[in-house]
């Protein structure tokens, strides 16, 4: 037991022997004077040299402008501390050199003294939390910068003009508490947002998205204050939640989207309707809209599918499948509860899990958890038409239209001589678990087949009789 004992005590010896150098390491903290500027500086090395966490150690400033070093005693400075200048008087403009490429976890210069912030070309990047809390009215991004860090202005509230020059990834909360920051342009190099909004900011009443752009990055433009928005033909792709809670938007152009991804306008309080334009291809595993205050989605002329998701938990209470689309997908129109009425012709020869000529028993995954009233106005012996029998949803006949070059206007009236009469007050439109019925009653036909059958049994026998 002793030698158990006098191992453990060893190797816990051993343990802080090699952990309290490391501690003491991280902890020194080295000075420099610097004569020219006046300034004296505080900072640490780490594990490859490089000074970090600098500070300006002293309070007041003569020189109003000061230019960070790039080096100190042959080191490369990359990274500014915590509060770097917080409390020091006389400063009001700062350099940042091009070799600092990391931030901290609190505002870095913090002092609304600092009217004036040049970055120098050649920084790849905007760290985190940078220039927040400074007093700048305005930045340009050099076009060597390829990411902007979170929260980086973050509470510069007298910031009106930005220019973002080349971004390519943009962090999340950058101009947060920008009170003063109305409008921004969002270059085309842009291709990476955050998992948190980008922007955010309700003072940013317009959004400029550059033509050339490809992608509109998740979160991009959440909780910002546009009421209006246009997405470049260049667009691709919209991101999730790339608008989501833009609480004032009321018109949006979707350009030439492929892709929408979920939550795009969660939120969007104001945004009643939207037109789905035709390039539409892909939509997202989640809700794409995903707002029941819009109640009017317009499907463009020449769309090919409805992808899925993309109505879903939307307020809409009607809607028209355009002549050209071919295919439903699933969950397309999930949780519509308002949706009362929807139009689908010939040309869909899939829904959801349904194609021609299948049985699948599996369940509905196009409109689920619709609205009681849900009728489906499509022609006989349609996809739409089967697809309502085998799920249970009431449907009712168009009639074709007799000019066959224009299919796209059918009259959405239903067709009393395709439709049962509605002697007893029941909706026999619904036939669960039958095909629609095409134009004679099945009841009626039956009986005809019996009397047939009868008179013809009858006939034979009579033949035997009279042959006794």
């Amino acid at each position: 037991m002793k030698k158990v004992k006098s191992i453990m005590v060893l190797l816990i010896i051993i343990a802080l022997l090699l952990i309290i150098p490391s501690v003491v390491n991280a902890a020194d903290e080295y000075t420099y004077s610097d004569t020219e500027q006046g300034i004296e500086w505080s900072y640490e090395l780490d594990d490859n040299g490089n000074v970090i966490n600098l500070k300006c150690k002293t309070k007041s400033v003569t020189n109003s402008a000061v230019r960070i070093p790039s080096t100190i005693e042959g080191k490369t400075v990359i990274s500014i501390g915590s509060n770097a200048f917080k409390s020091v008087t006389g400063i009001t403009e700062v350099t940042i050199p091009n070799t600092i490429k990391e931030g901290s976890t609190s505002p870095c210069l913090d002092n609304p003294n600092i009217t004036k912030i040049t970055l120098e070309e050649g920084l790849t990047i905007v760290p985190q939390k940078l220039c927040a809390n400074t007093g700048i009215t305005e930045i340009t991004i050099p076009n060597t910068v390829k990411e902007i860090g979170h929260s980086a202005f973050e509470n510069c509230t007298n910031l009106k003009n930005v220019d973002l020059g080349n971004i390519e990834t943009l962090g999340f909360q950058v101009f947060k508490g920008c009170t003063s920051l109305t409008e921004i342009t969002i270059p085309n190099t842009l291709k990476n947002g955050a998992t948190s909004p980008c922007l955010d900011n309700p003072n940013i009443t317009k959004i400029t998205l550059e033509e050339g752009l490809t992608i509109v990055p998740q979160k991009l433009c959440a909780n910002t204050g546009i009421t209006e928005i246009t997405i470049p033909n260049t667009v691709k792709e919209i991101g999730h939640s790339a608008f989501e809670n833009c609480t004032n938007l009321k018109n949006v152009d979707l350009g030439n989207i492929e892709t929408l991804g979920f939550q795009v306008f969660k939120g969007c309080t104001s945004l009643t309707e939207i037109t789905i334009p035709n390039t539409l291809k892909n939509g997202a595993t989640s809700p794409c809209l995903d707002n029941p205050n819009i109640t009017k989605i317009t499907l463009e002329e020449g769309l090919t599918i409805v992808p899925q998701k993309l109505c879903a938990n939307t307020g809409i209470t009607e809607i028209t499948i355009p002549n050209t689309v071919t295919e439903i997908g699933y969950s397309a129109f999930e949780n519509c509860t308002q949706l009362e009425k929807i139009t689908i012709l010939d040309n869909v020869t899939k829904i959801g899990p349904y194609e021609v000529d299948t049985n699948l028993n599996s369940r509905d995954l196009v409109f689920g958890n619709h609205n009681d009233n849900l009728t489906i106005y499509c022609y006989e012996d349609s996809v739409a038409a089967k697809y309502a029998t085998k799920y249970n949803i009431k449907y009712e006949y168009l009639t074709k239209p007799s000019n066959p070059e224009n299919p796209s206007n059918p009259s959405t009236e239903p067709d009393d001589t395709e439709t049962p009469n509605d002697t007893d007050g029941k909706d026999d439109t619904t036939a669960p678990g039958k095909l629609p019925q095409t134009g004679v009653s099945i009841g009626v036909s039956l009986a005809i087949i019996v009397v047939i059958a009868s008179g013809t049994f009858a006939y034979i026998r009579y033949r035997k009789l009279k042959g006794i």
